[in-house]
């Protein structure tokens, strides 16, 4: 979780991992990053903005 220093948007960055078995480096399966400006107005119910990017796996043979 980061928090801006300006107090005015906060920002969470959430990366999951997956471990391959053939002692393949871990690759990012998948990056969500949300952000939530404070001065939004509280009677919107979906105030927050997901951003989510295909997986990255390895190379196929």
């Amino acid at each position: 979780m980061f928090t801006a220093t300006n107090e005015r948007v906060q920002c969470s960055i959430t990366i999951e991992s997956q471990q391959f078995n053939n002692n393949q480096p871990s690759a990012i399966d998948r990056i969500k990053i949300s952000t939530r400006p404070i001065f939004t107005k509280p009677d919107k119910k979906d105030s927050m903005h997901h951003y989510q990017q295909p997986g990255i796996g390895p190379a196929e043979k």
